[in-house]
């Protein structure tokens, strides 16, 4: 997309989702419980520059390109603060995790931010089962990877979802050359269901059946 035709793009979906503003908040979402020394904080405008100075400067390939282009990054915390959860068939929600006890998330962040997870295409539609469904991601900041930290959240974030707002269909998907994200969700007991999805040579997609436990 050329640069004047994107800026516009971007300024007509950040309008859009300034226009939802008015529309009453469907998607409301409990805070998720800490676990071992990770803590979730949901992403806001509020804090959304810890996200921006997270990832801003991280040449990892597979991040997707609003962490790292600005206008991008900007139009996308409209989207997650106006238009997500107000939507009846595109709701979702950002979190950040934060890492206490880390001398290296110390020196990275002040606030020990290491990761951000993400929970979308929530619906209230009971077609094709998109009333259990939603779709997640994650990335972890550089200084923190290959450390088992996915390996450790992600299980704790789905056992959220499904307890917290009934989503036991759990959809996720890496490009194509991804292999340790791919071997991450494998080892999770994620199933690849590629033959679900048309055009999906860019893309592996996985999907997990989350039978949701009590908190103790």
């Amino acid at each position: 997309m050329r640069d004047k035709g994107k800026k516009k793009f971007l300024n007509d979906m950040s309008d859009f989702a300034r226009e939802m503003r008015s529309r009453p908040i469907i998607w409301n979402f409990p805070t998720i419980p800490p676990f071992k020394n990770y803590g979730f904080e949901r992403l806001t405008r509020e804090n959304s520059e810890r996200c921006w100075e997270m990832f801003r400067d991280d040449e990892n390939p597979f991040l997707d390109e609003y962490f790292t282009d600005r206008d991008e990054f900007l139009s996308y915390i409209s989207s997650l603060c106006d238009y997500m959860p107000r939507s009846v068939k595109r709701g979702g929600a950002d979190w950040l995790v934060t890492q206490s006890g880390s001398n290296v998330g110390a020196s990275f962040s002040k606030n020990n931010d290491i990761a951000i997870l993400h929970c979308y295409d929530l619906s209230l539609e009971p077609f094709e089962y998109n009333d259990i469904s939603c779709t997640i991601g994650f990335a972890t900041a550089a200084p923190f990877r290959r450390q088992g930290v996915m390996r450790d959240i992600v299980p704790h974030f789905v056992q959220y979802l499904a307890r917290e707002l009934g989503r036991t269909r759990i959809l996720a998907y890496t490009k194509q050359a991804n292999i340790p994200s791919q071997n991450l969700l494998k080892s999770l007991d994620f199933m690849t269901v590629n033959e679900e999805f048309v055009g999906s040579e860019r893309n592996v997609y996985f999907r997990f059946y989350a039978q949701p436990v009590a908190m103790k």
